[in-house]
C-alpha cells in the first residue's frame, strides 16, 4: 500500500479552548507546542509550532546541560527536569542554575 505524507509536521492545527496569545505554550498530553497565532476566544483555529528551538522560561535554582531531557511545569508556566511534568524536549545549551530563561528544541525525545 502506497504512504501518503499529510504535511512535514512542523506545526499542527489547533482548535482554542479560549483565549491564546501569540508565543504562548500549549500542552498536549505528552509535548507541548507554541501558538503561531492568537485566539480571543474558544472555537478559533491557530498554527501552533510542534518543533524548532525555543527560548523559554526555566525554573531558577538547577542547571541544564546540553541535550538534557526538560519538561513543562504548567503550574508555574516554565520549564524544569521534573519528570513528573510534561515532557517538552532537550536542552539545546547549557544554562546555569540562576538563569530564568532558556534554549529548548521542543518535542525532541518526548514523550516519556
Amino acid at each position: 500500500m502506497p504512504k501518503t505524507m499529510i504535511q512535514d509536521g512542523k506545526t499542527v492545527d489547533f482548535t482554542s479552548l479560549g483565549a491564546v496569545a501569540l508565543g504562548e505554550v500549549l500542552e498536549f498530553a505528552n509535548s507541548i507546542g507554541i501558538a503561531l497565532g492568537a485566539a480571543t476566544g474558544s472555537g478559533q483555529v491557530i498554527p501552533v509550532a510542534m518543533e524548532g528551538v525555543w527560548e523559554l522560561a526555566k525554573e531558577t535554582g538547577v542547571a541544564f546541560t546540553v541535550g538534557q531531557k526538560l519538561y513543562w511545569d504548567a503550574t508555574n508556566n516554565r520549564v524544569d527536569a521534573t519528570n513528573t511534568n510534561i515532557p517538552c524536549g532537550l536542552a539545546w545549551r547549557g544554562q546555569a542554575s540562576g538563569d530564568t530563561l532558556c534554549w529548548v528544541k521542543i518535542n525532541a525525545g518526548a514523550p516519556g
